[in-house]
């Protein structure tokens, strides 16, 4: 499969390669055939199989099971991140993969989706913060763009009418003489004190400090829905855009401490903004992951 990925470009289904790990039956009349006729209620019954119509799926591993997301018909995947344990998995084998592989491919995706003259995507997936993010910033609203992500209190939707929600600031520090600027996402917890560790131990260039949270107090329940997330992070880009202008940063770094349904929609408004690196937190400091060109 790897093989044939690279070869390739992209996946094919079993109907173009004839190969599968189960069910060897993608023929006319075969069980294969019969389970997408009923699954996709005959949509493609007259597609050819062979063709970029036809679809091509898989098991999404939401449990982050090792074995994979259908361990039964032997999974196969790649591991890009380092770590024995699934849930520990946070960070690239290789760093510069970051740059090099997840946002061209991040990139490469979202063309695809626009090629399909499509505008509302509904996005899932066991996946880190900073991926919601670049996901939201690859599907940005500026390009009419309409997300939806299911959250722990319902599906967020980024079309739907906001409602009022005031960022209140946690910390905001003048630095050093330096010209970039750190932003602190914390509505989940307060990230102040580990950010502050971490820019004194690698020395960054940050004239400024600023943490955002909710009007109350941060805890996992302090997003209240998914309209008042869009409107919160509404309110912290316009805030963050007039910030970096002041300082003339022409770079910012963020830090999130949030739901990812925040991250996504934070991204998805992330425009005109200066080069924005973006932080994973993992073993106790954070660590830089994409950096995402300005376009202010």
């Amino acid at each position: 499969m790897a093989a044939g990925l690279a070869a390739d470009g992209f996946c094919k289904g079993q109907w173009a390669t004839g190969v599968s790990a189960g069910s060897g039956s993608a023929m006319v009349g075969g069980e294969r055939h019969r389970f997408e006729l009923e699954f996709f209620d005959g949509a493609y019954e007259t597609t050819d199989p062979a063709s970029g119509d036809h679809p091509v799926y898989g098991a999404l591993d939401l449990l982050q099971d090792e074995h994979g997301g259908a361990p039964r018909l032997g999974s196969c995947f790649l591991a890009f991140y380092d770590g024995d344990d699934s849930f520990a998995r946070k960070l690239l084998k290789d760093p510069d993969e970051w740059q090099g592989k997840i946002a061209p491919e991040i990139a490469a995706a979202a063309r695809t989706l626009s090629s399909y003259h499509l505008r509302s995507v509904h996005v899932v997936g066991s996946l880190r913060h900073l991926m919601w993010f670049a996901v939201g910033r690859a599907l940005p609203e500026v390009k009419k763009w309409s997300l939806s992500t299911d959250q722990v209190n319902g599906t967020w939707n980024t079309s739907d009418p906001p409602v009022p929600a005031k960022p209140r600031i946690l910390s905001d520090q003048t630095l050093d003489s330096g010209t970039e600027l750190a932003i602190g996402i914390g509505l989940t917890g307060d990230p102040t004190t580990d950010i502050e560790r971490h820019l004194r131990e690698t020395g960054q260039a940050v004239g400024g400090l600023v943490v955002f949270g909710p009007e109350s107090e941060p805890s996992p329940t302090a997003v209240p829905s998914g309209p008042w997330a869009m409107a919160w992070t509404r309110a912290v880009r316009n805030q963050v855009r007039a910030m970096a202008g002041e300082l003339g940063a022409l770079r910012i770094h963020l830090y999130t401490m949030c739901p990812s349904g925040v991250a996504l929609m934070l991204g998805h408004q992330w425009n005109t903004m200066s080069t924005s690196v973006i932080y994973e937190f993992s073993s106790d400091t954070y660590h830089p992951t994409i950096t995402l060109p300005g376009d202010g």
